[in-house]
């Protein structure tokens, strides 16, 4: 699984006093829309989670990934988001259906690891939309002084458009909040769609954009079989016995990318052998 169609742009403008994080992600957020058969709003609160999980991703590097957590109160949902610094990614959210409606609250979490140690992690609380959420947590929990949009457009065919812009300062820039203010004060009530044009094209605020690193993102949840049979061999040989012998084969799915894989009986069987050849080994 593919679709690295999207964008994540690192740049500077105003002459390196202001650090841009871009992200474009139309086709990534939606086929996780459409694997997880997300409708209306779930839909909608999934894609803003993936362009704000990638926009927080811009500064893992090496062998991190960055775990994006949401609980939602109003209304009750669950959010995921595990990105790497290749651009690489996976996210679902649950339920598959919410109602229209303007309440959002909850907790917005983000966590930094390296294999299993962790190694960052901040929270901020989720309010009003995935926008001011993400502005609150840079602000609270990063101390950054920023500013966040982000836009999820959907059409008939699903998500039509998926694109988040970053603007924060940069250290030693002298820029104190109402300086910063000044440079960014366009953007309150600017199209995105139109910002993310001009910047296609080399210029955001009023300067050139000087782009430092472009990568692609896109939706990869990695060798599904082999995470289903590491899981599987988990369950231990009495466990595995049991599904063998009561269903003859084994049918799972990956919670994050909704792939079916199926496991023969001979396959459960030679899992079987190995996880007893590995006890004899040690005994």
């Amino acid at each position: 699984m593919n679709a690295r169609e999207g964008r994540l742009i690192r740049a500077l403008i105003h002459d390196g006093r202001l650090r841009v994080i871009a992200v474009v992600a139309d086709a990534a957020c939606r086929e996780v829309v459409a694997r997880h058969e997300l409708r209306g709003r779930s839909a909608q609160l999934c894609a803003e989670g993936v362009v704000a999980s990638l926009l927080l991703s811009a500064h893992i590097k090496g062998e991190e990934r960055l775990m994006v957590q949401v609980q939602g109160q109003a209304p009750r949902l669950s959010f995921m988001a595990d990105v790497r610094p290749d651009g690489g990614f996976r996210a679902r959210l649950r339920p598959t259906w919410l109602p229209e409606g303007d309440s959002l609250s909850g907790t917005l979490m983000a966590a930094k690891w390296v294999g299993r140690k962790e190694i960052y992690r901040g929270a901020a609380s989720l309010e009003e939309s995935w926008e001011s959420s993400l502005q609150r947590f840079l602000t609270d929990s990063q101390q950054t002084l920023g500013m966040v949009k982000l836009l999820v457009g959907q059409g008939e065919d699903g998500v039509d458009f998926a694109a988040g812009l970053l603007v924060e300062s940069v250290g030693g820039s002298g820029l104190d909040k109402e300086a910063f203010g000044g440079l960014v004060d366009s953007l309150q009530h600017a199209d995105l769609r139109e910002v993310m044009t001009a910047f296609a094209f080399g210029q955001l605020l009023g300067s050139e954009v000087q782009v430092l690193e472009s990568r692609p993102v896109g939706l990869e949840c990695g060798d599904t079989r082999v995470r289903i049979e590491r899981m599987l061999r988990s369950l231990g040989q009495t466990e595995l016995q049991a599904i063998l012998d009561e269903q003859g084969e084994a049918e799972v799915t990956c919670d994050w990318c909704n792939d079916t894989v199926l496991v023969t009986g001979d396959r459960l069987q030679e899992l079987i052998e190995e996880l007893q050849a590995g006890d004899s080994g040690r005994s």
